[in-house]
């Protein structure tokens, strides 16, 4: 299935999906993944503002996602920028990030690992 979506975690078969690589530019970071029935599939966090990774050791292994319209670490990607910028975020060259809408994509791992993304738009293919 390919497409945009306001739910990328419906679209996807999270469960025991091993993550095979995780690929950052200036406007998307990219997530390739292999479902547990095979299928391969790829997310692309567009317009993202911020991204962590925690406890990464051997486990690529999904528990669980979750798309997120509140979250701690949407605030703490906005308040670092404000910081840097002030309240009235200059235009980014990403026409994505110019939305000024964002949600957590968060991703937990089975190991107790977890992986968030703060991006404007998602899409699955």
């Amino acid at each position: 299935m390919t497409g945009h979506s306001d739910d990328v975690t419906s679209k996807i078969l999270w469960p025991d999906a091993e993550i095979e690589s995780i690929l950052i530019d200036f406007g998307e970071l990219v997530i390739t993944l292999t479902e547990s029935s095979g299928q391969k599939t790829t997310v692309r966090c567009k317009g993202y503002i911020g991204y962590s990774a925690v406890g990464f050791w051997d486990e690529i292994v999904v528990q669980s996602a979750e798309l997120l319209v509140t979250d701690d670490f949407i605030e703490e990607c906005l308040d670092r920028l404000r910081q840097r910028y002030g309240n009235e975020l200059p235009d980014s060259g990403d026409s994505f990030r110019n939305q000024r809408s964002y949600r957590t994509l968060a991703i937990h791992l089975i190991d107790g690992a977890s992986l968030k993304v703060v991006a404007a738009a998602f899409a699955v293919a």
